[in-house]
């Protein structure tokens, strides 16, 4: 959060409108209903052991025994790409 739609910036769950015009003067309604999904938090711990080597993990050559823990990082750049089509938006 926030959201960018239409020149304004979203930062409640909610339904929104905005009205569009076309070259030739045609209006069309557009709608977002934005939903908001609780940030994610968790963390996962692998243990490994010698005859385990090398072990690839999130990306990761592990080329030690040991215990070895992965914490996604919070937030992010997410985009949404609608594409207007004769009839609609889809």
């Amino acid at each position: 959060m926030p959201y960018q739609w239409h020149g304004r910036s979203l930062t409640q769950a909610g339904t929104y409108k905005d009205t569009l015009q076309n070259q030739v003067g045609c209006d069309s309604i557009v709608t977002l209903v934005l939903t908001v999904a609780p940030a994610v938090s968790s963390s996962e711990t692998k243990s490994l052991c010698q005859g385990q080597l090398p072990y690839q993990w999130h990306g990761r050559s592990l080329t030690q025994a040991g215990t070895y823990k992965d914490t996604p990082k919070p937030g992010g750049l997410y985009s949404v790409i609608a594409t207007v089509v004769a009839g609609g938006l889809r």
